[in-house]
Formats: structure tokens, sequence, C-alpha cells
């Protein structure tokens, strides 16, 4: 029988040799026809073969069994007919097995009459002048052939063994037996009835008789006439010698041996060992499976060109067994790997999930057979897809991790840093000359961190708390006419305005800061703003570059605002709500250079920009108003 077994995702053909009688289906490991699917019970059905019919029997599964879309509990199978088990369907591809089973052995009297050596020889032949190969006999006969029943005595070929009538005349039988009472050679022992000549002799012979008759009757000149005379006239002896290098090539040698025939068949001590090797290699556990079939081809080889025995059926049914406990392991190895990379992956350890993800694709790689097994299961798809699944997770947590650091570094809070960069070193997929980097340089921190402990250093700083640490309120200004609502909402028009222009097919990039290290926006890719950055190695010339993949929302508000200044005509209401950004997010510095940009542009509202810088300032308007400074709003000396 031979079915398509169908669960999920996966297609896949199980086929039963040649004596198999019974199937089970279900999710259990002991089963025939393992499945995945929670729906199928552990065993599920139990497909049998009785007087070569096939039937099924549902094993009081929890989700029944449909027979052709009808619920059945038993029944008989038939070519084309479906079995769905939960969300499992197994098909009848065929009930007859589609393997090729090794030929079984011969009949008795085909071996034995291959293996009879040419005994009997013809009296009439002659030494041959010079040896000639051995051919077998056209027609070898066997004592378990039938014996025609006709009155006449066969002509027996050179070389042939005689095959003698029922009805032989009885004084013929007696004579031969004092001939071979008087001659004790073992030709006249085993002598059989003398032929006159051979077949062919016999025909030439009377061909020769009615050309004599012909030219006695009518003249030899009108047998020249015919052409009758222009053919060669071979006589018995010429026959006879003509036959003898085909009839006694056999006979060569020394004395009287038995000629060596072609092997082309085994001895059963032969067969018998070989079957010894293959029921051990079936039972041996220790050795891996792809070995033992490996040493399976091995004896096909071994065997080939010769016939008449099981060897290849009894190679056959080892290979069945061994494929199957080489596909289990294979699954339950596809399985644990495939969960504790997921489970890697959600610790943030792609370094270790890079590396189980590769030994999974060399060991489905170890040998022709996990080759064909793992593409048959569509393994294969999983590291296909998941390789660079891997590696887009691994970029973006390395840019995740390396913004925390340079915000942790802002503050001084340098024991955070070292903390993120030793697990960026340990878990992230890098080249060994960057993770090296990172760790001398999460050591450093530590090292100023245990500073600042001491008391010799300023201690960290704590995040800005848009709640805790909100600037005082913006006083009424033509600048804002809602309040600091306007600068909310001026900011969501012009962050709609920066997207556009980052997703158009003519944005060539712009350049920022991230948390003071130099980026360049790239793209836009899946909702998500592209950034390169440059990070510099401590104690080297090389520079490291990461990028960073974040929504617009979430990155940085040092970059936000700088890219917002770049844009071209920017309005009163675009530079005000990139200013109240600044004030947002505690970023005084950026406030004081975007109120000078602001003030520059719009000069006739230089008051109230000064007024609003300073009311954020928590102080009062200078006398004669903030003075520019490096290209910044500034208390005048």
């Amino acid at each position: 029988m031979r079915l398509k077994v169908t669960s999920g995702d996966k297609s896949w053909e199980f086929a039963v040799r040649e004596g198999g009688a019974s199937i089970t289906v279900g999710r259990r490991d002991s089963c025939d026809i393992v499945v995945e699917d929670p729906s199928v019970s552990e065993l599920h059905v139990r497909i049998d073969k009785f007087m070569d019919v096939w039937n099924y029997t549902d094993q009081m599964s929890d989700a029944g069994t449909l027979h052709n879309g009808e619920s059945r509990y038993s029944g008989e199978l038939k070519d084309g007919d479906e079995l769905k088990l939960g969300n499992t369907t197994l098909k009848v591809l065929s009930l007859l097995t589609t393997n090729e089973v090794a030929k079984g052995p011969e009949p008795m009297f085909v071996r034995q009459a291959a293996d009879v050596a040419p005994v009997f020889q013809s009296p009439v032949a002659a030494a041959p002048q010079s040896p000639a190969p051995y051919s077998k006999p056209d027609a070898t006969k066997s004592k378990y052939d039938k014996k025609p029943r006709v009155e006449e005595k066969h002509v027996i070929d050179p070389g042939q063994p005689t095959i003698h009538t029922r009805r032989e005349d009885k004084a013929g039988k007696r004579a031969r037996k004092n001939s071979a009472a008087k001659d004790t050679s073992w030709q006249a022992t085993i002598q059989p009835t003398k032929p006159k000549s051979s077949a062919r002799g016999g025909q030439i012979v009377g061909i020769v008789v009615l050309v004599v008759i012909l030219g006695v009757v009518f003249g030899f000149d009108f047998i020249e006439e015919l052409g009758i005379g222009d053919e060669p006239n071979h006589g018995v002896e010429e026959v006879v010698t003509e036959e003898v290098p085909r009839s006694s090539a056999a006979t060569q040698g020394s004395g009287n041996e038995k000629p060596a025939l072609p092997r082309t068949r085994l001895s059963s001590a032969e067969e018998r060992a070989y079957r010894e090797r293959i029921n051990k290699l079936e039972d041996d556990h220790e050795t891996p499976p792809h070995e033992r079939l490996a040493a399976l081809d091995a004896i096909l080889k071994e065997v080939e060109g010769l016939s008449g025995h099981m060897i290849a059926y009894y190679v056959e049914r080892a290979q069945t067994n061994i494929g199957l406990e080489l596909s289990a392991l294979m699954q339950r190895r596809y399985g644990k790997d495939n969960g504790d990379i997921y489970d890697l992956q959600q610790k943030n350890d792609y370094r270790e999930a890079h590396r189980r993800l590769e030994a999974l694709a060399s060991y489905l790689t170890e040998s022709v057979y996990h080759e064909q097994w793992a593409k048959r299961h569509d393994m294969n798809a999983y590291i296909e897809r998941e390789r660079p699944a891997i590696a887009s997770r691994n970029e973006r947590w390395i840019g995740e991790q390396c913004g925390i650091a340079d915000e942790a570094l802002q503050r001084d809070a340098f024991a955070q840093a070292a903390a993120t960069l030793d697990g960026l070193a340990l878990l992230a997929v890098l080249d060994d000359d960057i993770a090296g980097a990172l760790s001398n340089e999460a050591a450093l921190h530590r090292k100023t961190s245990a500073e600042q402990d001491e008391g010799r250093r300023p201690p960290p700083r704590a995040a800005f708390d848009r709640r805790k640490d909100r600037l005082p309120p913006a006083p009424e200004s033509p600048l804002l006419p809602q309040g600091e609502n306007s600068g909310v909402r001026g900011e969501s028009r012009i962050r709609s305005r920066l997207l556009s222009i980052i997703q158009g097919d003519e944005f060539e990039g712009m350049n920022t800061l991230n948390y003071g290290r130099e980026a360049q926006v790239t793209g836009y890719e899946g909702g998500r703003i592209r950034m390169t950055v440059k990070r510099p190695i401590l104690g080297r010339a090389k520079v490291w570059e990461y990028v960073i993949f974040q929504p617009i929302h979430a990155v940085s508000p040092g970059a936000r605002v700088r890219m917002y200044e770049q844009l071209l005509e920017l309005t009163q209401n675009d530079r005000v709500a990139t200013l109240m950004l600044c004030f947002d997010e505690g970023m005084l510095d950026d406030a004081a250079r975007v109120a000078c940009s602001l003030r520059k542009a719009h000069p006739e509202n230089a008051e109230h920009v000064d007024k609003l810088l300073a009311t954020k300032l928590r102080i009062e308007v200078p006398e004669g108003g903030f003075i520019e400074k490096d290209g910044k709003l500034v208390v005048p000396e």
C-alpha cells in the first residue's frame, strides 16, 4: 500500500514494503506514521491487511475518522479513498506496493540446469586444432523437463545430454550394457547412443544424394545449368570438424576436469553469510543509521550482477527499518533545535541561536541519507527562512542596545552603559574584533563607575521624566495661539512632512546626531526609519557602523529635532513646534539653538521668543534680551 500523508503544511508519501500487513497512525513515536497534529490522538487509527483486503479501524480517537467525508468507525479501503484524522489526511494512492522487491529464488530445475556441466560428448567430435573458449549450450535440459512422447530417437547435438525415449529397443539396451561392461573407461560407462551424424550433417547428406539422383536421371550438364554444382558441397566429416571448436572447448584442460562456469549466482553459504551481515546491521543500534545504510548499499554493489538470491529483498527491508530510525532521529533533533532557537531569540541570545541553526544545517547535510530525508520533510526550508530572520533581529537589537548605552553615557550613567555593552558583546552576532572592542569599552566604563562610587566623579543624572521634570507652562504669546497644544499639533504636521520626504524616491539621505553619535538617515522600510550610526572604537582609528530601525516616534528626540531643522521652507509654526519638542524632552541646549534660528527667521517676534525661553529656564528676561553666541541664545554676561 502507498499512502499520501498531508498534515498542516507538510506532505509526504508512506509506502508499505512487501510483506507488511499493519500500519498505525498517530502522534505516538512508536506509530508507523507519526504526525504532529494536536487534533490527532496518540494512536488514532490502525490499518490491517487480511486476505489481500486492507481495512481500517478507529482506535477510539477523540476526533474520530472520516472515510471519504463520512464519519466511520471501520471499513474497507480502495484506491483513491481518503481518511481524515483531525487536520491530517491519508489518501490511498495504491493498494499495491510501488517499491521494487527483489526477485525471489528461481525454480529448482532452472538452478540445476545452470549448474550442470556438459558431461556427455559427441563420439564423433575430434580434438580441435587450437583451444577455443567454452560457450554454454543454447538450450540446457533438466531432468525435471517434460520429455516428448515420440517413437523416433532424438538426434543429439554435440555437447548436449542425450535424452532417451521410453520405447527403446530392449536388445539395444542389452548391447550397450554388455559394451559398457567390456570397456571400463569413463566414456564407455556413460556413452549414449551414438548418432550417425549431426542434424546439419544429415541435411547436407540428403542434398548430396538428391543431386546425384538428378545427375543420373537428367545428366550432370542439366545440374550445371541450374547452378547447383557451383554451391560448396560439405560432407559429414567437414560439418563435424566445424562444430569441434564449439563442442569440445569445454573439455580442454587437464584430464577429465569439469570446465569452470562463469560466476552468475551466490551459493547457499554465501547467501546465509550476507543475510547474517544484513541482520547484524539492522540490529546494531550503536552505529549511526547513515553508516549502516551506506554498508547496505555496499552489499548491493557486491552482489551486483549475481542472480538467484534474495539479498536485494533483505537489504530493502533493512533499509526501510533503518531509514525510519534515521527519520525519527532527525525529526527529534529538528523539533528540539527549532524550539530552542525560538526560545533563544526571545532571550535576545542571537549568538547561540545562530550557532544552533548552523549546527542543525550541518546535521541535515551530514550524509546523502540526511539530505534525502531533510528534503523529503522540507527541513531545509526552515534553515533558509530562519537565517535572514535571525540576522535581521540581531541587527535591530544591536542598534537598540547601542542607543541605550549612548543615552546612558550622556547622563554619565557609566555602570548602565558598561552592563549594556557587556551583554551586547556576549549575546549579539558580531565580528570577534568588534566584540573585543566593546568588551574593552565596557571595562573602561566600569572603572569610571567605580570612581563615581568613590566620589571622585559627579554622580549619574537621572533620565528626564516628562511628568516629574516638566518645565513651567509657556506664557500666552502670538507664537502659541492655543498654548502648549499648539506645539503638539505643529509637530504632527512637521513629522508627516518629514516622513513623506524620506519615503520619496528622490530621497538621498539626511545627516543627524543620535545620542551624540554621527548618523545618517538612509531610507524607510516596513514603517521604520533606517539610520546608519557611526561609533568610534576606543583606542583605534577604525569606526564601527551599525544600523537602527525605528518608527519615527521612537527615534531619539535630538535626532528628530535636527531632522526637522533640515526641512526646506520651514514656517514659523514648524520652528515653534520644534522648539516646544525641545522643552518637552528637557533638551535645553537644543532649545537655545532652535530659539536662535526662530528669532533670526522672524525678528518681529524676538520679544516673544525671549519671554518663552526665559519662562522655560525659570529666569527673568535678561535686560536687553538674550544674545546670540555660537548659534544659540544665551544670557548676556
